[in-house]
């Protein structure tokens, strides 16, 4: 279940170029996705960017809570949430 969702870059600030702009998004869920959901993610991933030729590439990650909210260890996902 998602705890969260993100959508970052200049596609939602609505100056994407067309062509050039990527889609970034960003989901927490309560627990960390299963190895076969990461799968099914990646292929949806991939079919979206096919089909949408106006973007360069559309990114879906997926999170657990528990890898965000880790602070003995550097997450580059956690410093991207906080920016």
């Amino acid at each position: 279940m998602t705890y969260i969702a993100y959508i970052r870059g200049s596609i939602p600030k609505g100056i994407g170029i067309e062509g050039v702009a990527d889609l970034d998004t960003i989901a927490v869920t309560k627990q960390n996705p299963k190895k076969q959901q990461v799968k099914r993610i990646k292929e949806v991933e991939q079919a979206l960017t096919q089909n949408h030729h106006c973007v360069d590439g559309i990114e879906l990650s997926v999170y657990g809570k528990e890898d965000i909210l880790n602070t003995t260890s550097f997450s580059i996902i956690s410093f991207i949430l906080q920016t």
